[in-house]
């Protein structure tokens, strides 16, 4: 396994000297990669690279900060980072899901419940890894292609392609595009369910290349507007939410 980038945000450093005695502990015991950094200010944290995070061991009660708020802020640059929140307060866990936070764990922290953290942390991490490895072959209009399915942004039929091909799909990927000699139907059944949405008949997109869901429209990673039919609309959303719980 590729290795697992920790940070510890916490403003009281006794309570982030256990953190990384816990943290260290198990790592070392599982002879596992890690890199470890802890940070007990905001201005700090922020300094750093958000989208390097895997983990974050975030204290929800800052001086002078919230840390929702501040999972709020790293969420927008970080959508695969698993957060967990300590808290001395059971009320703070409902506000957790806001964030989509993987756990919140009531303090004292020790090692058992770390441990449990970390474990369910790295079940999770695989699974997404393994995901990001899945491949997929189509036939394009020059022969087989193979592509990452974590490369595609979407799907997109067209009757007539710039007056050269006719009932072709257009596959845009994080590098460019190619033109496909199938139809959307056909493609849908070869990919993951839980990975990719139809919200338009012209158009399948992957769930984890959404950037925002707007009334009529769903706008991708690259800004590319998709259109949502109004009857695909709820389900669309439904199964969007559900992936959002499932990586997060």
């Amino acid at each position: 396994m590729n290795q697992i980038n920790i940070v510890i945000l916490n403003d009281d450093i006794n309570q982030i000297a256990e953190l990384e005695r816990c943290s260290h502990q198990y790592f070392k015991q599982k002879l596992l990669n890690y890199h470890l950094s802890t940070f007990h200010n905001t201005h700090d944290f922020f300094e750093m690279n958000l989208k390097s995070i895997d983990l974050l061991l975030l204290d929800i009660e800052i001086s002078k900060s919230n840390g929702i708020e501040i999972a709020t802020q790293v969420r927008k640059i970080n959508k695969k980072c698993f957060i967990c929140f300590m808290t001395e307060f059971s009320d703070y866990i409902v506000h957790s899901y806001d964030v989509h936070a993987f756990d919140c764990i009531l303090k004292p922290v020790n090692i058992l419940k770390l441990t449990k953290l970390f474990d369910e942390v790295l079940e999770y991490r695989a699974a997404q890894q393994s995901m990001d490895s899945k491949k997929i072959s189509l036939n394009s209009v020059n022969g087989c292609v193979t592509l990452y399915l974590n490369q595609i942004l979407f799907f997109e039929y067209y009757d007539n392609y710039d007056n050269l091909f006719n009932r072709v799909t257009k596959v845009e990927t994080l590098s460019g595009h190619f033109l496909l000699k199938e139809k959307i139907s056909s493609i849908y059944q070869k990919l993951p369910e839980n990975e990719f949405l139809i919200p338009h008949k012209s158009f399948i997109v992957n769930m984890d290349q959404i950037k925002v869901f707007q009334q009529n429209s769903i706008i991708m990673q690259n800004d590319y507007k998709i259109p949502l039919s109004q009857k695909r609309a709820s389900e669309a959303r439904k199964k969007f939410n559900q992936y959002i719980h499932m990586v997060m």
